[in-house]
């Protein structure tokens, strides 16, 4: 059972319940003071490429001494533990006493910061305001990850949400992230064979895909060009800065390079034959960035994909990059959730379109029968059905006039949103039945007020 907490965040309450918590009875014996929730603390749940279920799993396991209140990522929040219990999280005897401990998608895609604000609004809703830690300020460790130079980001979202704003991310615009090449063979992949070529602890930063020379690349996701070029124009030196001015490039492996920026995340494609594109340029998903080579240091014809998250670990034994195709499944498994969420909220939004105009059609059917049968009450003369000259009385045939152009106003929007169903049902009468319809109806009433006209002028 899951209920909806945010625009794109749905929070499961029955999946998990972890056994690794202190009840707060108990939380002043442990930790020297009463369980007082004032803040919330972030995590990250380690490497990247874990999946969320694993980590729900893990903190959930009999006989653990780790635990969160709460599991987040894109799209969707479990709740491990009771807010109202510490669960043991923080390392630290204030830390689990008083917040509430959040463990997030270390990749730290746009959708998970998204629902990770959304769950904190949330919170606040029901505890009131909360102060934002990172993990690494109770304890010494390099936990949250990327959140943490974010920490000032996400109270500023949180209070935008708070105060009737937006969590800032259209949730229908997310893309989902394409292959360079398709479904090309790999010939190696992310992490193998530690050889000259591949100088980086770990082996292989990226995959390699086996393509002929002049083989289409293509933008893994819309981005900024902040190279194309050769890599030996990359800045030179030796220092740590200068590696990473050049994202840890060796000027005389990748030949024509190509690296795009998408906001949290870099991509690079490299041994390129050649490209047309200038630093500055901006892409779009799938589009054609180059065509693939054998320049710099390469064995023969291929494609090499890279990935680099933001903020970039260079000591993580790859120089920063991650498995791509792990982040690439991960990110379009963020995709596919914000997109659900984003088909609920569009449905919700065209209901509330719907009613709306229902209710406009509503008040004004109600005020056509109100007018109607006071003019139909009186006297019929001149003046009240052409109205009187002079006055600001309009008479009833010009008000009907300008009561069926609203009506035909109306049923075209309504035809819009209802498809034309509410034409047959509605507007014009159910076929074979004694419900004449709007339309019908005011046109009846017309063709009778125009027969009275007729008659007065022959009497």
């Amino acid at each position: 059972m899951a209920t909806r907490i945010g625009p794109t965040t749905w929070l499961d309450e029955s999946t998990w319940s972890s056994p690794n918590y202190t009840p707060a009875a108990q939380v002043p014996n442990m930790y020297g003071q009463p369980r007082k929730i004032t803040g919330v603390t972030v995590h990250h749940w380690g490497a990247d490429g874990q999946r969320f279920e694993d980590v729900a799993n893990y903190l959930s396991r009999t006989g653990g001494n780790t635990s969160a209140h709460f599991v987040v990522e894109a799209g969707r929040a479990a709740c491990l533990v009771s807010p109202a219990d510490a669960a043991w999280h923080a390392g630290s005897a204030e830390g689990n006493a008083t917040t509430i401990g959040i463990e997030c998608h270390p990749e730290l895609l746009d959708g998970d910061m998204t629902s990770l604000v959304e769950l904190i609004a949330w919170l606040e809703g029901v505890y009131g305001s909360l102060k934002v830690y990172g993990h690494r300020d109770w304890t010494q460790t390099a936990c949250p990850g990327r959140y943490y130079p974010r920490i000032s980001e996400i109270v500023s979202r949180v209070n935008a949400l708070r105060a009737g704003g937006s969590t800032a991310t259209t949730i229908a615009a997310v893309p989902a992230m394409v292959l360079p090449v398709g479904d090309a063979r790999v010939s190696q992949d992310f992490g193998q064979n530690g050889t000259q070529f591949n100088l980086a602890s770990g082996g292989h930063t990226g995959r390699d895909y086996a393509v002929p020379t002049g083989t289409q690349v293509h933008a893994s996701l819309a981005g900024t060009v902040v190279w194309a070029d050769w890599a030996n124009n990359l800045p030179g030196g030796d220092t740590a800065a200068a590696w990473a001015n050049r994202w840890y490039l060796h000027p005389s492996f990748g030949g024509i390079v190509v690296v795009l920026d998408h906001g949290n995340f870099l991509t690079v494609y490299a041994h390129l034959n050649s490209t047309s594109l200038n630093r500055g340029d901006t892409v779009t998903t799938g589009q054609v960035i180059g065509l693939s080579g054998a320049t710099g240091a390469a064995t023969g014809p291929h494609l090499h994909w890279e990935v680099l998250p933001k903020p970039f670990a260079w000591s993580n034994g790859y120089y920063g990059r991650v498995n791509p195709t792990q982040f690439r499944n991960n990110y379009n498994a963020a995709h596919q959730r914000i997109a659900s969420a984003a088909a609920v909220v569009a449905a919700d939004n065209e209901e509330a379109e719907l009613a709306n105009r229902v209710d406009e059609l509503l008040s004004l059917v109600k005020d056509t029968k109100k007018r109607v049968d006071i003019i139909w009450g009186g006297i019929f003369t001149e003046f009240s059905y052409s109205g009187k000259k002079g006055t600001n009385e309009p008479g009833i045939i010009p008000t009907l006039k300008t009561m069926k152009a609203k009506l035909d106003d109306t049923k075209r929007r309504v035809d819009i949103i209802w498809g034309g169903v509410f034409t047959t049902y509605s507007m014009t009468g159910k076929p074979g039945t004694e419900q004449p319809g709007i339309l019908r109806r005011l046109d009846t009433m017309q063709k009778e007020i125009d027969q009275l006209k007729t008659e007065q002028k022959e009497a």
